[in-house]
């Protein structure tokens, strides 16, 4: 037969019986006061770190020996607990002998807790339910239910908001408003350790300006020095290549992962031009798709104007892979394409990238979903559909993406490529893939720090060839990778070969 444990209330008039003092007035009125502490975690944590707690006579021992009658005894008070020198788990204390709050149980149970902590703790384990006021416990609930129905209420009202402001979806996707790193002037690229580059400003339409970047190639960081703008405009026109940064949302030109993909393009001899599009970092004007193509289309034509026959690359990353996919379809669609495409981190269209993305977790199972958050997107005219795109580019494309991508998924790179690769617009052109492993961490935008990069674009050239090889090919001069293969399909630079 199971031994029941003695009620506190009972235990509390026995101890009358045997002359043993009772609750009185004032430890009722102790613990009122501990319910009103429960309500301000800021007193509680104070008075622990002034070291003083309420204290009990409690004692505490192994769960496997119930203690006595005797050792429930109970005195009250405030006093000094520097002679508790142990740490115990609160769940060591026995629910038998008094009746935890539910308050505490939420916040202390199966955690360690310091001496002074435990001292308030036993004291308040002592104390039932009984001796807080129902007012009190009401309130306390109630207070609880109405964050709980606000937390909820705004919940449901987000995806109504989104509904009736189309305009707050497009912020999300531009972030232009963020503007990262902090605190830096855009006008002076040196800051940023880029001292062979030019800062200059642009006028693609009336009432728009760009803040433009120019980083001559590093061999010429000394002839640089002190150079003004028209000297780094004649740069272009000289036998090194050129790579035109489309960068992705949020930030400016001079973000921390940007400016060491310029440094790391620089010391390959390529010269690298970007910019802020309109309504990020310095520009001016409003932030849509359109003016975001317009701004680079203008850019591009105002590189090609002083590069002669130099050749000209297309770099998007990110949100700048849409941009550069519609720029090229418009450039081959006048029959005046680039020299090659290159998208890092790409993804197929807008709609499948919000969904994917992380900040759409929370509302993913959501009721009406696509209604809510994706229909509003299309109605505001952003598609960056960069897989109808591919299907007009005539020119070489290369694709870089990492598994461990949390903003872009792997997934949807992947697709663009399958999609890409079979369009009859590249049957004369070479669409090249290449997967990071994700154990080496590149994620998002950390590709640049892969030591395989420089191998890939040191002899760009060998992009225009003819497709038709694997695109690990041993011969193939741009990618210096050994057809030998470790487990899975894995080559030991960390780069896979992807199924044509």
């Amino acid at each position: 037969m199971a031994t029941e444990g003695p009620a506190p209330r009972k235990e509390s008039v026995q101890e009358q019986r045997m002359g043993k003092p009772s609750a009185t007035s004032e430890s009722r009125q102790v613990a009122i006061h501990l319910a009103e502490l429960i309500e301000e975690p800021l007193t509680v944590l104070q008075m622990l770190f002034d070291g003083k707690a309420l204290h009990s006579t409690l004692r505490v021992c192994p769960s496997s020996s119930p203690p006595s009658t005797e050792a429930a005894s109970i005195e009250t008070g405030f006093v000094n607990t520097d002679d508790l020198d142990s740490v115990y788990p609160v769940s060591i204390f026995y629910p038998y002998t008094c009746e935890l709050a539910p308050q505490l149980t939420l916040v202390f149970l199966n955690y360690c807790v310091s001496p002074m902590a435990l001292s308030l703790v036993a004291q308040l384990a002592q104390i039932t339910l009984d001796s807080i006021p129902s007012s009190r416990r009401k309130s306390l609930w109630l207070r609880l239910r109405k964050i709980l129905f606000c937390v909820l209420g705004l919940y449901i009202a987000i995806p109504f908001l989104i509904k009736l402001c189309p305009g707050i979806q497009a912020k999300l996707i531009f972030l232009n408003f963020v503007r990262v790193p902090y605190f830096i002037d855009l006008k002076k690229p040196q800051d940023q350790g880029l001292n062979h580059t030019c800062n200059y400003y642009l006028q693609p339409e009336e009432d728009v300006t760009i803040g433009v970047w120019h980083t001559v190639p590093a061999v010429w960081w000394k002839n640089a020095q002190g150079k003004d703008q028209m000297w780094y405009e004649d740069a272009l026109a000289s036998s090194h290549a050129i790579i035109l940064y489309l960068h992705g949302n949020a930030g400016t030109r001079g973000g921390d992962h940007r400016v060491e993909l310029y440094k790391v393009l620089s010391s390959l001899g390529y010269h690298v031009v970007t910019f802020d599009y309109r309504g990020w970092g310095d520009s001016v004007g409003t932030p849509s798709e359109r003016g975001m193509t317009y701004d680079a289309l203008h850019v591009f034509d105002w590189i090609k104007a002083r590069s002669g026959d130099n050749p000209v690359y297309i770099w998007g990353h990110s949100l700048g892979t849409g941009v550069a996919t519609n720029l090229v379809r418009r450039l081959c669609e006048r029959e005046t394409p680039p020299d090659a495409l290159i998208l890092e981190s790409p993804f197929t269209n807008i709609r499948e990238e919000a969904k994917s993305h992380p900040f759409s977790v929370i509302y993913r199972y959501f009721p009406g979903f696509d209604w809510f958050f994706l229909d509003p997107i299309t109605s505001s005219g952003i598609k960056f559909a960069n897989d109808e795109n591919v299907k007009h580019i005539s020119c070489p494309l290369l694709i870089l993406h990492a598994e461990d991508d949390p903003v872009v998924p792997f997934q949807l790179g992947r697709k663009l490529y399958s999609i890409a690769a079979p369009a009859r617009s590249f049957r004369d052109f070479k669409v090249q893939f290449v997967p990071f492993h994700s154990d080496l961490g590149y994620r998002h935008k950390y590709i640049y720090k892969s030591p395989e990069l420089p191998r890939i674009l040191s002899q760009q050239p060998g992009i225009l060839e003819p497709r038709g090889a694997s695109t690990c090919n041993a011969q193939e001069p741009n990618l210096h990778l050994e057809r030998t293969q470790m487990p899975g399909g894995e080559d030991p630079a960390g780069l896979q070969c992807p199924e044509a």
